[in-house]
């Protein structure tokens, strides 16, 4: 009896687990998402790895009549629905441009769908995830099982193909170079992207990048990080050659050696489709266009999520006249106007580099460039604790510290408080710009924008058009002092009104690897307006592990646009109104309520205002 009892039991678990067998496959639908990269190992005859401009990638250099150039991949679909199709794809010239047709098969042999997709004459592979009608790539699958996927095409030569998503209801679009290829049933392809190491360069690394002796002349300072020390102009391999990740690392060790524990260079930019790549920061590229042509592309570098440039987490935008290893032969392109706007848009980038590196260049400079250039260096040095904040951002969940702004074509975000613009035409005096949802006040004078809707907003030859989203927390500097020369001992903190937002400020010594285990700290802010009455809290600082930092830190904390208060208080004690520390002020010219506040590092404080 007892026999039977363990037979039927064994029988019944056997009939559970085959029943629950998912069937072998090529690859796996998880969580979604269906990620297919192309490889020489598994592609027909015909197609080739070469290096192009950022990728190492797959192209075709066949014949059609000599054989069957198709892709064709089994993959099992846990999960029905309707899927965006998405390939990472370019045509190397327009000659060979033709439709790529793709087509899903579903288990039972018959067509599922079908789409013609039109990839771009470019170097750099594109995602791409409309058909060549116009409408979306989308497919309906309606049921589980085995698929089958194939990718056909007409080119004579120079198509490349370098992988293929497919993306349940549209929520993941792949950026960059996409999400990790999902090869077993549970591959969890968004955590695995989440996972990938990302190296934190030195804090100098955040400051400014320079050639010393134009920096002395410019502004009489040091640069943070010299640009004579940490340019890699060369790849260190040959055309056609894989080791150029090898090169990168060898230099970045080197680099190590030289400075600190950390390391840094700035390293052309290649192979990026090895996730390795993010342990070695930072990376230029140059593609010999000139003038505004060239400001143009590296923009796009920063604010396209459909090319590969922008899975690099530390890009650094250089114009040619930098990486040359010759001397510059377009000296009469280099004008006032163009420097400026490589200044601006470097100024907001995850590294920024100031775009001279002859005597000559500077010469020619007028004087209110000069000190245009000058308060550039500044803003970027006096923006450090906010913009190292987001190398936080970057190491654990894999976000870049400036992200695409979807609202505008080349227009770039820092985090959810920063929104900016940059100029890439000569001449350009007024720009139409879509603002994202929310309120945004100009950087510079306050004007105020209503998110959603298209402004046309004056543009000024010495300003990078940028604004500041309603709510936001801005901890800054205010000395302008190179990274290393100055602390967070004591900080401006510029709080926005008209919304609720936090921020939490991060730190850490800025040189070594002990950030990986842990030896950082934090410390929080946050906003709240209601009808009424509006606080602000500060937490206490918290370390991770180590000694703590610091024992307490000065604020001038600056609340920006607001209206004069009936009172303000402090953890519910009122504070008196004046100047002197532990008291508020109303400054008329800033709009804004000024508190001057020493903070210990053990303490919360919560202030509230009342109308």
């Amino acid at each position: 009896m007892i026999r039977t009892k363990y037979t039927c039991i064994l029988l019944l678990l056997t009939f559970l687990v085959s029943c629950s067998t998912i069937p072998d496959s090529d690859y796996y639908e998880s969580d979604g998402i269906l990620s297919i990269k192309t490889g020489a190992e598994s592609a027909p005859p015909g197609w080739f790895a070469e290096p192009l401009d950022l990728t190492h990638s797959l192209v075709y250099r066949g014949q059609i009549n000599e054989h069957d150039p198709s892709f064709q991949f089994r993959f099992y679909l846990q999960n029905p629905g309707t899927y965006r199709l998405s390939l990472l794809s370019a045509y190397l010239s327009e000659e060979s441009a033709e439709n790529v047709s793709i087509t899903i098969s579903g288990p039972d042999g018959f067509l599922a769908g079908s789409v013609s997709m039109a990839p771009p004459v470019s170097r750099i592979p594109y995602w791409i995830s409309i058909g060549s009608t116009g409408e979306p790539a989308s497919v309906s699958l309606e049921k589980p099982g085995i698929y089958t996927i194939r990718i056909s095409h007409a080119a004579r030569s120079g198509l490349v193909i370098d992988a293929l998503q497919l993306t349940l209801n549209n929520e993941h679009p792949p950026e960059g170079m996409g999400y990790p290829e999902t090869r077993q049933p549970d591959s969890e392809p968004r955590f695995k992207k989440r996972e990938q190491v990302v190296a934190i360069p030195p804090s100098t690394a955040f400051g400014v990048i320079a050639d010393s002796a134009v920096m002395d002349e410019i502004t009489g300072t040091v640069p943070d990080e010299r640009l004579e020390e940490v340019l890699i102009r060369t790849h260190g391999s040959e055309p056609g050659s894989v080791s150029r990740l090898e090169h990168l690392k060898n230099s970045f060790i080197e680099s190590i050696e030289r400075e600190d524990d950390r390391g840094f260079v700035l390293h052309p930019a290649s192979g990026i489709g090895n996730p390795e790549f993010k342990k070695y920061p930072a990376l230029w590229f140059t593609g010999g266009l000139t003038e505004f042509e060239e400001l143009q592309r590296q923009l796009t570098y920063l604010s396209d999520p459909s090319i590969p440039a922008y899975e690099i987490p530390f890009f650094a935008p250089m114009p040619e006249w930098l990486t040359d290893n010759k001397d510059s032969d377009s000296e009469s392109e280099v004008t006032g106007e163009l420097l400026l706007r490589w200044v601006q848009l470097s100024m907001l980038s995850p590294v920024m580099v100031l775009p001279l590196n002859e005597r000559d260049q500077v010469d020619r400079l007028a004087d209110r460039d000069r000190a245009d250039i000058r308060e550039a260096v500044r803003l970027r040095r006096n923006l450090f604790p906010f913009i190292y904040s987001y190398t936080l951002r970057a190491r654990t969940s894999g976000v870049r510290t400036v992200t695409a702004a979807d609202s505008h074509d080349g227009a770039i975000r820092y985090g959810e408080e920063l929104f900016a613009v940059p100029v890439s035409a000569s001449g350009t005096d007024r720009l139409p710009v879509h603002f994202p949802e929310g309120d945004w006040y100009s950087w510079w004078d306050g004007q105020r924008f209503e998110g959603g809707q298209t402004w046309l907003i004056d543009v000024f030859r010495n300003r990078l058009p940028l604004f500041v989203k309603a709510g936001s927390i801005i901890p800054q500097r205010t000395e302008g002092l190179p990274v290393n020369r100055d602390t967070n001992e004591t900080l401006t903190v510029d709080v926005f009104a008209g919304g609720v937002s936090s921020f939490r400020l991060y730190e850490d010594d800025g040189t070594t690897l002990d950030y990986r285990e842990g030896e950082f700290s934090t410390t929080a802010f946050r906003w709240f307006e209601q009808e009424g009455r509006a606080t602000f809290n500060i937490g206490a600082m918290v370390w991770g592990r180590g000694e703590e930092y610091r024992t307490d830190t000065r604020y001038l904390l600056r609340f920006r646009y607001l209206r004069p208060p009936l009172g303000v208080t402090a953890n519910g004690d009122e504070l008196s109104e004046g100047m002197d520390t532990g008291e508020w002020y109303y400054d008329e010219q800033l709009q804004a309520v000024v508190l001057d506040w020493k903070q210990s590092s053990s303490r919360r404080t919560e202030f509230e205002f009342v109308w």
